[in-house]
């Protein structure tokens, strides 16, 4: 058996830092995309939500059919942008359960000496890069509040 796996056979000191690795892992994949994620989708969240609350209000004090044509065409945005963000929310959290399942697992598979402890992280290496999807995502819901902002105020100028 090769020393990369947990066995008897590998210097107790280097198992418990190992040990010590896969714990601080554990801890720092939680805390990092967690709270990356909540920043964002909070504040893609409230920009929309109150571009929307903002263009209702507009149109409550409004009443040019005119002007109500350029402010609803802001509102759909503006909800298109929460509506992104909700599914941003919904892929992120499927993803961090994706990634803390693997985790977990490989981990047993580690322990269990099915795979060495190179694999454990170069598998983890694996699973923790970028999710351009949910970048794309965000971008979107961003780039709805953009054009909800320019049609809102492109609306108010004439």
């Amino acid at each position: 058996m090769e020393k990369d796996f947990y066995t008897s056979e590998v210097d107790p000191v280097i198992l418990k830092q190992r040990g010590d690795y896969i714990s601080e892992r554990w801890t720092q994949l939680h805390e990092v995309s967690t709270k990356a994620a909540d920043e964002t989708k909070k504040f893609l969240f409230i920009v929309n939500a109150g571009g929307a609350v903002a263009v209702l209000s507009f149109i409550g004090v409004n009443e040019t059919s005119d002007i109500a044509l350029g402010a609803k065409s802001a509102l759909i945005l503006f909800c298109l942008g929460v509506v992104s963000v909700g599914i941003l929310h919904a892929r992120i959290t499927h993803r961090l359960y994706d990634l803390f399942t693997d985790w977990r697992e490989n981990c047993s598979k580690y322990w269990n000496q099915e795979i060495g402890y190179t694999q454990l992280t170069t598998e983890d290496e694996k699973k923790t890069d970028s999710d351009k999807c949910e970048f794309v995502i965000g971008y979107i819901s961003a780039a709805f509040f953009l054009a909800g902002l320019i049609v809102g105020g492109v609306t108010l100028l004439n």
